[in-house]
Parts: C-alpha cells; structure tokens; sequence
C-alpha cells in the first residue's frame, strides 16, 4: 500500500512555515483527496459527539481515510516544502485511521483527523474547505 511508506512520518522535525497569512499552494488531486476526508468526517462527527460511532463507521471512515491518502501519494505533485508539511499530516491521519479501527470512540480517531482537517485548512489555500467544528 503506498500509505505504508507514509507511516513513519509522525515525526519529521521542524515544518517549513511561511509567512503568516500565507497558506501553501495546493493541486487538484490534493484538494479531491482533502475533501473527502473532511465529507467523511463531517458525516461521522455527530455520531461521535453522541457516543454512538459503530465499528462498522469507523472501519469506513478508516478505510476513506486510508483511500484519499493513497489517492494523494499517487497524484499529488507539490513543491518539497508543502510537500514536507503534508507528510506530516499524512502521518496524523493514518494514525487516526489505526485508531478508529481499534477504538471507534478514542481521542486518537475523529478528533486527531478534526484537528487534521483543520490544520490543513489552516495551512494550505484550499478555498472551498470549509473547517471542522468539534464541541
């Protein structure tokens, strides 16, 4: 899986960081990819909120997660700084991912991939993303 090459990215030391009020330049597939995740996570987050997220759910949005990722190691065509920043959060969100499948209501699963979002929202110019609410 392409992802596998992604896993270790947890840690890279210091992100690149531009200026403030400036976000990183962003590509189709990644915007496609980016997208998806947050539909998916917006579609579970109430289920969250209530305490009510099934295995079967999380194993889906796990399983999205793991498919826009790949979607996005195989497509995306970024510039090494943004690139770098974006490895990073590659590496959050497969750790949401293995944390959803473990434990549908962890910490570690919907509200690691809510602050993902949210971060890459934050960092990239992706215009019509609209962030993430977690109360």
């Amino acid at each position: 899986m392409a992802a596998d090459a992604h896993d270790a990215h947890e840690d890279h030391g210091p992100r690149p960081v531009l200026a403030e009020g400036q976000r990183w330049e962003t590509d189709p597939p990644l915007r496609k990819a980016m997208s998806g995740i947050r539909d998916d996570v917006a579609k579970n987050l109430p289920a969250y909120h209530d305490s009510r997220l099934q295995a079967a759910d999380a194993e889906a949005l796990a399983a999205s997660v793991e498919d826009n990722v790949n979607y996005m190691i195989a497509n995306c065509q970024l510039e090494p700084e943004p690139d770098a920043v974006l490895h990073v959060m590659i590496g959050e969100m497969m750790g949401a991912a293995t944390a959803l499948r473990e434990d549908p209501a962890s910490t570690e699963g919907v509200p690691r991939l809510v602050s993902v979002v949210n971060d890459y929202e934050a960092t990239f110019d992706h215009e019509e993303l609209e962030p993430l609410t977690h109360d």
